[in-house]
């Protein structure tokens, strides 16, 4: 029995990778909150999360540098502004025994389903 909460995911990104997670049959949550944040997937029964990183609203270190200013709407933000929230991000789930995986768009570019899978598959189950 899967046990799907299953929300409008909010990028296309995150979407492909929720769509890979079920063909898997690898049950989740979505928008998991962890004291007041919310993380982008839990995996069903396991302590890991999953924070499917977009390369412009996450500030990709491998395409900005840390002064780089990102036009968010309405908010102007240096990369490692940006970069400073993510790391909140995994202190506060690594205070509750979580742990982050990160998947980045520019990872996910121009990989067949397959390929993304195995990426996937592998960073999930790295130690």
């Amino acid at each position: 029995v899967m046990f799907l909460k299953k929300k409008q995911c909010s990028s296309h990104i995150e979407t492909e990778i929720g769509e890979i997670l079920s063909f898997l049959s690898i049950s989740y949550i979505r928008q998991k909150f962890i004291n007041g944040t919310p993380y982008d997937f839990l995996l069903y029964n396991t302590k890991i999360l999953i924070e499917v990183q977009g390369d412009f609203w996450h500030a990709n270190p491998k395409i900005y540098a840390p002064n780089d200013i990102l036009k968010h709407p309405g908010n102007n933000k240096f990369a490692k502004d940006i970069w400073k929230i993510d790391e909140n991000k995994k202190i506060n789930a690594e205070k509750y025994q979580y742990k982050i995986v990160y998947i980045w768009e520019l990872e996910m570019k121009n990989k067949t389903v397959n390929e993304l899978t195995e990426l996937l598959l592998d960073k999930i189950y790295e130690n």
